[in-house]
C-alpha cells in the first residue's frame, strides 16, 4: 500500500461511509497515529531476553518486520581494558552481537594504534522566509553528493510543495534519515557515541557537508573523536550478552567471566559493551538488530517501511485506536489496545 491508500482506509474505516458523521482528521493527524501504531506495531514482535541481555524477535511473527533486520561490522574502541561500540543511527533493537577475537599467547605482542574519527555535523535550521511554502527547496551536500527533499518525494512519485509552518521541519529531519538509511549511509539525529549536538544531523565518516534551505546555506563542521583501536586480527566468535546488573559478578567467576570463546557484553546508553581480559583482544564487533522504521509522510509520499504483507494490520491497529480514542466504542477498547500492544510499557 502506498501512503494514499493507507489515509483513504483509515478514513474510510473511521466515517460511516460517505457519511462524514464524525470529525475528519487532518491529514497530519493520521501520519501521526499511522507512525505511532507502525512503532507499536514492531515493538509488539520483539520480547527482552529471560535472563540475558537484549531482545529477541517473536518466531511466529518475525516475517512481519523482515525489511528491519540490520548486519553491520564496526570496529571496536578501546575504553580502559574493555572495548566499546557506538550504535548507529538507525539501531533500534539488538538481537544479537559477535566480537572478531584474537587470542593472545606467550610472545604474541599486538598494539593498539590511535585513529581519529571526523564526525560531520550538520545543523538544521529554521526557515527564515517570509512566508509558506517552507522548506520546499532543502538539500544536504555530502562532499560532492546533493540530495534535495524534492528529489526524495519524487522518488514516490510525490511532488513535495513545502510546509506551512516552518515549525513543520521534523517532516523534513525524518525525510533525509530514512533516505540517508535506506542507502546504508550512517546518519543519527543529535547524538552520536559522546557526541551530542541539538537540532543536528552527525555523520560519522564523512567529511564536508553542508545543507540550503530556502536560498540560505549553512555549513557543516568536523567534531573528531579519536580512539585506540586494534588492527582487523582474529575470528569470529559469539558474544554472551547479558544484562548489566550481572556482568560484574560474571566477571568475578572463572568459569563465567570474559573469555576469548565467549566474551561478555552488555547494553550501554549509546554504545555496546565487550569486556576485555588480558588473553584476547577484539578489533571489530558485528551487531544483528532491528533497525527503527523510517516515518511516514503524507506530503513526502513515503509509504511503511514494513513488510506489504504487514499493512492491512498496520491499518487495522490505526483503526481501532482512532475508534478507542473517540471513545467508539467504547474506553475498554483503548485499555485493550494498550494491554495487547505495548509490551515495553
Amino acid at each position: 500500500m502506498n501512503i494514499r491508500e493507507f489515509h483513504i482506509s483509515v478514513s474510510q474505516e473511521t466515517q460511516n461511509i460517505a457519511s462524514n458523521t464524525r470529525r475528519k482528521f487532518l491529514p497530519d493527524e493520521i501520519d501521526w497515529m499511522l507512525n505511532k501504531n507502525q512503532e507499536r506495531f514492531v515493538a509488539s514482535r520483539i520480547h527482552p531476553k529471560q535472563n540475558a541481555g537484549g531482545f529477541e524477535v517473536d518466531e511466529a511473527q518475525a516475517d512481519s518486520i523482515r525489511t528491519l533486520y540490520v548486519t553491520r561490522e564496526l570496529p571496536a574502541n578501546l575504553d580502559g581494558s574493555d572495548y566499546s561500540v557506538p550504535f548507529p543511527g538507525d539501531y533500534g533493537w539488538l538481537t544479537s552481537d559477535d566480537s572478531k577475537v584474537f587470542r593472545l599467547c606467550t610472545g604474541d605482542s599486538v598494539q593498539a594504534s590511535a585513529e581519529t574519527e571526523n564526525v560531520l555535523v550538520v545543523p538544521l535550521p529554521t526557515s527564515t522566509k517570509e512566508s509558506q511554502p517552507y522548506y520546499s527547496a532543502t538539500t544536504i551536500t555530502l562532499g560532492s553528493d546533493a540530495t534535495t527533499i524534492s528529489t526524495i518525494a519524487s522518488q514516490a512519485e510525490t511532488a513535495f510543495s513545502g510546509t506551512r509552518s516552518t515549525q513543520e521541519k521534523y517532516l523534513i529531519r525524518d525525510a533525509f534519515l530514512r533516505y540517508y538509511h535506506q542507502l546504508g549511509v550512517d546518519v543519527s539525529w543529535e547524538r552520536y557515541d559522546t557526541i551530542y549536538k541539538p537540532g543536528c544531523f552527525l555523520f560519522p565518516g564523512k567529511t564536508s557537508g553542508s545543507i540550503s534551505v530556502d536560498g540560505t546555506d549553512t555549513q557543516g563542521y568536523l567534531v573528531p573523536l579519536t580512539r585506540n583501536r586494534y588492527p582487523d586480527v582474529g575470528a569470529w566468535t559469539p558474544n554472551r550478552l547479558t544484562k548489566g546488573t550481572i556482568s560484574s559478578t560474571l566477571q568475578v567467576t572463572p568459569f563465567w567471566k570474559s573469555d576469548y570463546r565467549s566474551p561478555l557484553s552488555g547494553l550501554g546508553a549509546f554504545t555496546l559493551k565487550v569486556v576485555g581480559d588480558p588473553s584476547f583482544i577484539v578489533s571489530k564487533v558485528r551487531l544483528d538488530y532491528v533497525r527503527k522504521p523510517g516515518r511516514m509522510s503524507l506530503s513526502l509520499g513515503l509509504t511503511s517501511e514494513l513488510p506489504e504483507t504487514s499493512h492491512p494490520a498496520l491499518c487495522d491497529l490505526t483503526v481501532e485506536y482512532i475508534k478507542a480514542l473517540t471513545a467508539d466504542p467504547n474506553w475498554e477498547v483503548k485499555l485493550k489496545d494498550n494491554m495487547l500492544r505495548s509490551p515495553l510499557t
